[in-house]
C-alpha cells in the first residue's frame, strides 16, 4: 500500500510552503509528499514540482445554500450556512480540501494543513491502524447543531479539526465529503462537513491522539507531540514571528508572502 502525505495551497498560504516543507524533510526524508494547486503562483507551482507530485484543484461555482437544507441518506437536513459575500476568497479554498482528498495519488493519505510543525517521522502516524470507516482525525473540543427536519429534531455534533487527517483514499466517508462540499455554503468548513458525516456514518471512525495534532500557541509546548498545529489567527501569528526568526532570506513567491 502506497503512503503519503498531501498538503495543498492557494496565493494566500504560500508564505507557508518553504518553511513546512524544511520542517517535514527534516525528520521523514524519504516520504512521499503531494501538492494540491488551489490557485498558487506559477513560481511557487514550479517550486513544489521539484519537490513532489503536483496536481491542480479545479474550483467550483460558489453559491448560497438556500435555507441550509440538504438531503442526506434520504432525509432532510438544515445547517446554518454563509452567505457567500461573507466569506473572503482567503477562506474559500478550505473548501477544496475535501475535492483533493478524493483525488489524493495516494492509497493512504495524511493530509497536514500548512501551519503544521513536523517535528519528527511520521511513519508511526501513517501506519496507524484504522477502524472500517478508514478515516482518523483528532477533536477539537468544540461542537454544533445541525437540524434533522423530517425528524423535527436537533443533534448536538462534536467537531473534529480536518488540519491533520489520515484516510484510506477510497473510504466512503471521503466520498461522501467530497460530495457535501459540492460550492454550496451548507456549513461554515470542511471541518463541519466532516464532523457531521462522522457523526451520522454507520461505521466507526477512529479519533487521533491529540500529541498528532497539538495547537500548541493555545496548549504551550509538548515534547511527546509528533506535530504543533498553529490553529487560527492567534497561531498565525506566532507562527509568522517564528518563521521570521529562522530564515534570513526566504524565496519568495510573487504575491504569497506575510
Amino acid at each position: 500500500m502506497q503512503c503519503g502525505v498531501l498538503v495543498g495551497t492557494d496565493v494566500s498560504q504560500e508564505w507557508l510552503l518553504v518553511w513546512f516543507y524544511e520542517q517535514f524533510r527534516k525528520h521523514n526524508p524519504t516520504c512521499p509528499i503531494a501538492f494540491a494547486d488551489f490557485g498558487m503562483t506559477s513560481d511557487a507551482h514550479a517550486w513544489c514540482k521539484e519537490r513532489g507530485t503536483v496536481f491542480r484543484v479545479e474550483g467550483f461555482s460558489l453559491c448560497h445554500a438556500e435555507n441550509g437544507e440538504f438531503v442526506f441518506r434520504n432525509e432532510l437536513w438544515q445547517a446554518n450556512p454563509l452567505n457567500v459575500a461573507d466569506v473572503p476568497p482567503e477562506r474559500q479554498y478550505l473548501f477544496y480540501k475535501p475535492i483533493a482528498f478524493a483525488q489524493s495519488p495516494f492509497q493512504r493519505t495524511l493530509w497536514l494543513d500548512l501551519d503544521c510543525q513536523v517535528r519528527g517521522d511520521l511513519s508511526s502516524l501513517l501506519n496507524l491502524p484504522l477502524s472500517p470507516g478508514g478515516v482518523a482525525v483528532a477533536s477539537s473540543g468544540k461542537s454544533f447543531f445541525v437540524k434533522n427536519q423530517t425528524k423535527n429534531l436537533i443533534f448536538l455534533i462534536d467537531k473534529y479539526n480536518s488540519g491533520v487527517m489520515l484516510a484510506e483514499t477510497d473510504s466512503e466517508l471521503v466520498k461522501d465529503w467530497r460530495a457535501l462540499a459540492d460550492g454550496r455554503f451548507l456549513f461554515p468548513t470542511d471541518e463541519e462537513i466532516l464532523s457531521f458525516l462522522m457523526a451520522r456514518h454507520e461505521v466507526q471512525i477512529s479519533q487521533l491522539e491529540f500529541k498528532y495534532n497539538w495547537p500548541v500557541h493555545f496548549w504551550g509546548e509538548n515534547e511527546e507531540a509528533l506535530i504543533y498545529h498553529w490553529i487560527a489567527k492567534e497561531g498565525k501569528s506566532a507562527l509568522r514571528k517564528l518563521i521570521s526568526t529562522l530564515y534570513i532570506f526566504v524565496p519568495r513567491f510573487p504575491a504569497g508572502n506575510p
